[in-house]
């Protein structure tokens, strides 16, 4: 993923954002003073969860709405605890395999395009759970 030499292909948002902010929450090395003022990406969800002025941002999660570098942050907050709980509950392989279908492709003329090509899988096909009923289990577990 860090490494992917084709920037014309990139996964939805709430993915592109997600999974580097779950990676840097889980594998970056931080100074003990850092560290304690540090809270977990579930916990900061709770935290904003309980916030009635980011109500909109949870409600249209996983669609991108912000509207201000603070909800941005918001919203990346989400997309990590998101991230953490498809990996926790669906496994690795699960969380790469969606992040790889997720991937949009650029557009092309489709007489061009070639007719083998295989049609990316869902997040249903891929979870046994659309996007939506995750998003509600991950909720309820943030509770």
């Amino acid at each position: 993923m860090l490494l992917d030499g084709d920037l014309s292909i990139s996964p939805i948002y709430w993915l592109k954002e997600g999974v580097p902010i779950y990676l840097n929450s889980t594998f970056a090395v931080y100074t003990p003073e850092v560290m304690e003022s540090r809270v977990s990406l579930d916990e900061l969800s709770r935290i904003y969860l309980q916030n009635d002025k980011y109500q909109l941002i949870w409600e249209y999660f996983p669609e991108p709405y912000f509207r201000n570098r603070i909800e941005r942050s918001v919203f990346c907050a989400f997309a990590g605890s998101f991230v953490k709980y498809i990996e926790n509950h669906y496994g690795k392989e699960k969380l790469l395999e969606l992040y790889q279908a997720k991937r949009q492709k650029p557009p092309t003329i489709s007489a061009l395009e070639d007719d083998e090509k295989e049609t990316p899988k869902s997040a249903e096909q891929i979870l046994g759970s659309s996007i939506d009923e995750v998003k509600e289990q991950w909720l309820a577990s943030l509770k």
